[in-house]
């Protein structure tokens, strides 16, 4: 069966959709469009490039943040995308969200008009990179004269977003379940925790419009924390596949 599948934005939690992604295929569904925010704008954004799961969960396990950020002077962010672009680049190609073979829309935040920008066209890693850009941490993508930023702030579960591709009913996994986390151990931990904190208390609306809404358990996972991918992966498998015994989306 045809879906649309919306991912959310978690940072580190981000592997779990690797998981949810392997649970939907294992049970007969065919991913027809995508809609992601922030860390799903770039796990949908490799699968919708033809980065199959098994790829992505060796991806997962080799990342690392000096492999996305890399440190630059104060100024709008302590912390800049670039290598998060390059390494898109360098997997990727120099390719445009209208090369993938499965139609991709990515949210992003313009800072300054408060307002969403959706990405359907354009160069892939900027528009991940703005969508993923954390406001204080990572240095804003600047773009035709707008500030991008991280699009968790308006819309971190993109479903609505997803339904507009009209490719069949919507699923949406959302890395932002409730409960008590690790308590942060340094600043990074502390701007990530706070944003996916903030964005989390907003998103009622858009899990209420899923016809299927999948929730890995993530809140015992520190969400600045990489080296966790084969646990959130299961989390979201684990996660995907309860929903989908008792659940057809078709009805």
């Amino acid at each position: 069966m045809r879906v649309a599948l919306a991912l959310s934005g978690g940072a580190a939690y981000g592997a779990a959709h690797i998981g949810v992604l392997r649970a939907l295929e294992e049970t007969g569904f065919e991913i027809a469009g995508l809609a992601g925010t922030s860390a799903g704008s770039l796990v949908g954004t490799l699968y919708a490039f033809g980065v199959d799961t098994d790829e992505l969960e060796d991806l997962a396990r080799e990342i690392s943040w000096p492999d996305l950020v890399r440190l630059v002077p104060p100024g709008l962010g302590l912390l800049s995308l670039s290598r998060l672009r390059s390494w898109l680049t360098e997997r990727l190609g120099e390719v445009e969200l209208t090369d993938a073979p499965i139609p991709l829309r990515i949210v992003a935040t313009d800072l300054a008009a408060g307002e969403a920008v959706i990405f359907s066209s354009g160069p892939v890693d900027l528009a991940v990179a703005a969508s993923c850009a954390v406001p204080g941490l990572f240095r804003p993508i600047e773009h035709e004269g707008r500030v991008l930023v991280d699009g968790g702030i308006v819309s971190n579960l993109p479903v609505s977003l997803a339904r507009g591709l009209e490719v069949g009913p919507v699923v949406a996994s959302d890395l932002l379940t409730p409960g008590s986390h690790p308590t942060p151990d340094h600043i990074f931990d502390v701007m990530i925790r706070s944003m996916t904190l903030m964005v989390s208390l907003a998103l009622s609306g858009e899990r209420e419009k899923a016809d299927l809404l999948i929730t890995p358990h993530t809140h015992t996972y520190n969400s600045a924390d990489l080296r966790h991918s084969d646990e959130l992966i299961s989390e979201g498998y684990s996660a995907a596949m309860e929903v989908l015994r008792k659940t057809d989306v078709r009805g």
